[in-house]
């Protein structure tokens, strides 16, 4: 009877562990699809899809083409410069509705173009650069730290003082 209950035991847990697996397989997908201008239905090149749970992200090929990795629950947000985010939540029912390809369509936003305005006033005329001589400090605006000759507080230091040649070379200068 013991041996029946254990057997039992291992098979509910192989039962579960099996589901938990196909769980967590089933809600990623691989997600395509193409960024294309609202108005024209022109592609869009090099825009942002960035997963905005994982950071992940990719940008558009040449014809607005993308593909990444997403799970069930995220959301993407889809930019580009002088457009409008695209947020889109994922989730069952968007990838049963949508299938794997997916046409996002980005509206134009143009309004702060017209905000930057840049102006440059030149003149050919050729300057006189005034020379001076360089500026030269004073010897007494230079200082110099003074050598301490070691004490016996230390002695690795009073050896190396009294026996090396680097500080007799120092004391020299």
């Amino acid at each position: 009877m013991n041996y029946n209950i254990k057997k039992l035991v291992r098979f509910v847990f192989l039962m579960l562990s099996v589901l938990a697996s196909e769980q967590s397989t089933a809600q990623s997908y691989i997600l395509k699809g193409t960024v294309v201008d609202s108005d024209s239905s022109f592609t869009i090149p090099n825009s942002y899809v960035v997963n905005s749970k994982t950071f992940a992200g990719t940008i558009t090929n040449g014809i607005g083409y993308f593909e990444l990795s997403v799970a069930q629950g995220d959301t993407l947000i889809f930019s580009n410069v002088g457009y409008q985010f695209y947020y889109l939540a994922i989730d069952s029912n968007t990838m049963k509705n949508r299938g794997n390809e997916l046409l996002v369509k980005l509206v134009p936003r143009n309004f702060l173009l017209d905000e930057v305005s840049i102006y440059a006033i030149t003149s050919n005329n050729p300057r006189t650069m005034p020379q001076r001589m360089p500026l030269v400090p004073a010897t007494k605006d230079i200082r110099t730290s003074k050598i301490v000759a070691p004490t016996l507080a230390n002695p690795l230091d009073l050896l190396y003082y009294s026996f090396g040649k680097r500080p007799k070379q120092l004391a020299a200068l």
